[in-house]
C-alpha cells in the first residue's frame, strides 16, 4: 500500500494514460463507475477565471476518481491549493480529446526543437497536424455532460451521496485563509446508482461471513454456524475491509450492501417515528469506519457519540453496531445512496 504525501504531477505517464483511457480510479486503480459520468477534480483561482459555460467541455489530463476515494482526494487537493484557490468537484462523462507533452517544430536549417509549453498551451487534440510532432506524455480528456457538485471543509467527511445525473448551479468553496466563499446551489436527490463504485468483488464465503456480521452473531457463534474457526472468521472479516476501504464491522456491513455484494433485508415500517438526530447517528454509524470518524460527523465527543449509538442500539434492540445498521436498512432509514467513507479519510 503507497504511503506517503501525494505528489499530484509526478503521476507516472503510463499509469495516467491507463487510467484515462480505461476510465479507472487515479487512487485505488478500480474502475471509477464512468457509464453515467464519473467524478474529476479541479483546481482554479476563482468563479471570475472560468468560461462561459463551464465545466462542459473542459479539458483535463487528472483521472477520475471513483466515489469511495473522492473524500479523501478532495481533502488532500484542498490541502494542497493555494490562498484564494477553489477545489471543484465534478461529474462528467469523459472523450479523448489529445495529448499533453512536447511539442517539436524544426527551423529553417533544419533541427529539430521543443516549443515552449505557453505558446500552445502544452495539450494538443488529435485534430490538430501538429500532433505528430508531440511527444505524448499526459492523455487529455474533454469533460462532457458535465456539472459541478460541491465538497467543503465541513462535509467531505459526511456520507457522500451517489445521485443520478442532473444539473447543479455552481458552488464553490475558497480554501484561503480569509474563510469559505459559496456560491447558491442545490442538488435533488436522482435516482440512486450505487453500482457507480466497482469495487474488489466478496468470495460466496465472505457474503456468507458478512450474512452473520449483519445479524450481530458474535466471533464464535458465527464461526460455529459457518463451520470454520473463529480466526478463519476473522481473517475473512479483514480481508472484507481490505476490500471494501472500511474498518468497522457496520461500515463493512453497508458497504457491501451499497456493493450490491449483500441482499437488502426486506423492508419493514419503522416501530416509532425516526427522528432526525437518530437519523443522523444511523447515517453515521453506517458510513464511517471508526468512532472518531462518527464523533466527528455529529460534531461531538467521543463519548458523546458513543453514547448517542448505545441510546439508539437500545431503542432498536440490536446486538452491536453492525445489527444496527442491517436494522437501519430494514427499517428504510438507510440506504444505498450513502457513499462509505473510506478509513483513511476521516481518521
Amino acid at each position: 500500500m503507497p504511503v506517503g504525501a501525494p505528489e499530484w504531477p509526478q503521476t507516472h505517464p503510463v499509469r495516467q494514460r491507463r487510467s484515462a483511457q480505461q476510465s479507472l480510479c487515479q487512487v485505488c486503480a478500480l474502475s471509477a463507475g464512468c457509464d453515467d459520468g464519473c467524478f474529476f477534480l479541479e483546481v482554479w483561482s476563482g468563479e471570475d477565471d472560468l468560461p462561459v459555460g463551464w465545466p462542459e467541455g473542459h479539458v483535463t489530463t487528472e483521472p477520475p476518481v471513483c466515489p469511495a476515494c473522492l473524500p479523501t482526494v478532495a481533502e488532500q487537493r484542498r490541502n494542497l491549493a493555494g490562498t484564494g484557490q477553489a477545489v471543484a468537484v465534478m461529474k462528467a462523462v469523459p472523450r479523448p480529446y489529445g495529448v499533453r507533452g512536447a511539442l517539436y517544430s524544426s527551423d529553417p536549417s533544419g533541427r529539430r526543437r521543443v516549443v515552449l509549453e505557453e505558446t500552445f498551451g502544452g495539450v494538443v487534440p488529435y485534430s490538430d497536424p501538429r500532433i505528430g510532432w508531440m511527444l505524448a506524455s499526459r492523455l487529455a480528456l474533454r469533460l462532457t455532460d458535465a456539472h459541478v457538485i460541491s465538497v467543503d471543509q465541513t462535509t467531505i467527511r459526511q456520507p457522500v451521496r451517489v445521485l443520478g445525473r442532473q444539473r447543479t448551479t455552481l458552488t464553490v468553496t475558497s480554501t484561503g485563509s480569509e474563510g469559505a466563499r459559496t456560491g447558491g446551489g442545490s442538488m435533488s436527490r436522482g435516482t440512486a446508482r450505487h453500482r457507480t463504485i466497482v469495487a474488489m468483488r466478496l468470495t460466496a464465503r465472505e457474503i456468507a461471513v458478512l450474512e452473520q456480521v449483519a445479524l450481530g452473531a458474535t466471533r464464535k457463534d458465527a464461526a460455529a454456524a459457518l463451520s470454520i474457526r473463529p480466526a478463519t472468521f476473522g481473517r475473512h472479516l479483514e480481508r472484507i475491509g481490505y476490500k471494501l476501504h472500511v474498518h468497522s464491522r457496520a461500515a463493512k456491513v453497508h458497504a457491501a450492501l451499497f456493493h450490491a455484494d449483500l441482499t437488502p433485508p426486506k423492508p419493514v415500517v419503522a416501530p416509532w417515528e425516526v427522528s432526525a438526530e437518530e437519523r443522523r447517528v444511523w447515517q453515521a454509524v453506517a458510513t464511517m469506519s471508526s468512532m472518531a470518524q462518527v464523533a466527528s460527523f455529529l460534531r461531538l465527543t467521543e463519548s458523546d457519540a458513543r453514547e448517542k449509538v448505545r441510546d439508539l442500539m437500545a431503542r432498536t434492540r440490536a446486538r452491536d453496531e453492525a445489527h444496527l445498521v442491517w436494522l437501519g436498512h430494514t427499517y428504510r432509514v438507510l440506504d444505498t445512496t450513502l457513499v462509505p467513507v473510506p478509513a483513511a479519510a476521516g481518521a
